[in-house]
């Protein structure tokens, strides 16, 4: 089923499942659908939210951003290819930390393009090595690797014509 189809199918279950959340929970909250970033087209639509509680969603890691997003997700059965329907965001924090990452992803590229070593991030989320991924697929004489396990899996950006090492322990990491 073509993204639009599948948009014009979930929209009206989303806006009214969000009316009962915001009313039973007593969440003074509005949002506004965007269109994907530009660093990921393929990704689905943005539900940032606004209002006087949106600090609310944001404190203690944005636990309440998340359960409502899983809420949303669990209610609506977005899984598989209907799952990259729509993110969350509030206030423009999640988008503005993906414009970070991309920016520190070409700074690193750079200086990864300047000494000819390889740069190890941190340890980070998923969603966040996607976005270095992403930010990345073009940038020539940069190759991106995820590497560790679990909460230690990071990225790594190695000049692309050099052959592959072994992987970087993190506490030897080079710093921009």
């Amino acid at each position: 089923m073509p993204r639009d189809a599948m948009w014009a199918e979930v929209e009206p279950q989303l806006r009214e499942l969000l009316e009962l959340i915001f009313t039973r929970a007593r969440l003074r909250l509005s949002y506004t659908l965007l269109p994907p970033p530009e660093t990921d087209p393929e990704a689905g639509r943005i539900l940032n939210f606004e209002g006087e509680d949106a600090l609310l969603l944001l404190e203690r890691h944005e636990d309440l951003l998340h359960a409502i997003e899983y809420l949303v997700r669990e209610c609506l059965r977005l899984t598989g290819e209907r799952a990259r329907l729509i993110s969350f965001d509030c206030l423009g924090r999640r988008r503005l930390r993906a414009d970070e990452l991309a920016t520190s992803a070409r700074l690193a590229a750079d200086k990864v393009l300047r000494t000819g070593q390889w740069y190890a991030f941190g340890p980070m989320s998923a969603h966040d090595r996607r976005i270095i991924h992403l930010a990345l697929r073009d940038f020539a004489g940069v190759r991106t690797e995820s590497e560790g396990e679990a909460r230690e899996r990071h990225i790594v950006l190695h000049p692309a014509n050099a052959q592959r090492q072994p992987a970087p322990k993190r506490r030897e990491s080079r710093r921009l």
